[in-house]
């Protein structure tokens, strides 16, 4: 005769250890891992981070230590987090929709090698103030429904096309372009008070020019 009781309790059983491991965040890269435990993030020492833990964290900080990151893939589960500062060599970033991010900033580690990060993904991130990204191979940046972004500064060594509009709270753009740029637009920003575009070699010329603000500094754009 089947033991109903039992297979009623295994389900049961297996039921709570799924959901167990659905609480797990998937954290590829070892380096990334590193610094969340080496950090204190991960609790209960078991090696893994959950997401009870992650949703402690309000800031991460991988600037300067031993720390080889590639990627921080499972930093969305950080859903209370307000301030992200990595230094690495990123191959990928996507921190769209995460609503409490406030300060963001992105560096690629210029003195090593050259940056593998050629697309950012930032879009609908309505806490987010401040905005920096430098990567030299930055080819595409996708940036919009974030109402409250007041500083955004980005440099790269890739020709891109900037169209920067309709944002409410921005006060001040800093471009710094290695190799130019095709396209600078920048409209309906009531806030802004000072745009910066610089620029340090002869390729750094920009084929098209459009910006409505307060006020305008070029500096070391020889080819412009």
């Amino acid at each position: 005769m089947i033991n109903m009781k039992f297979i009623f309790t295994s389900i049961a059983l297996l039921s709570y250890l799924g959901l167990v491991q659905s609480q797990d965040i998937a954290i590829s890269d070892p380096g990334f891992l590193e610094y969340l435990i080496d950090s204190g993030v991960d609790v209960n020492q078991d090696g893994i981070i959950q997401v009870s833990e992650a949703e402690q964290v309000t800031e991460i900080n991988i600037s300067g230590g031993n720390y080889m990151v590639s990627n921080i893939i499972g930093v969305k589960e950080f859903i209370n987090l307000e301030n992200l500062y990595c230094t690495a060599d990123l191959t990928e970033l996507d921190i769209s929709d995460m609503a409490s991010l406030v300060d963001v900033n992105i560096q690629n580690t210029f003195e090593t090698t050259p940056s593998s990060l050629s697309t950012l993904d930032i879009n609908h991130m309505p806490s987010l103030e401040s905005l920096t990204v430098l990567a030299y191979n930055l080819n595409e940046f996708d940036i919009s429904l974030c109402p409250k972004l007041k500083y955004l500064t980005l440099s790269t060594r890739k020709k891109l096309i900037i169209e920067i509009s309709n944002f409410s709270e921005l006060t001040l753009i800093d471009f710094y372009f290695f190799a130019g740029s095709d396209f600078v637009e920048v409209i309906n920003c009531p806030k802004l008070e000072e745009v910066i575009l610089q620029s340090d070699s002869p390729m750094g010329s920009i084929n098209f020019l459009e910006i409505h603000f307060y006020r305008f500094t070029l500096r070391n754009c020889r080819y412009l």
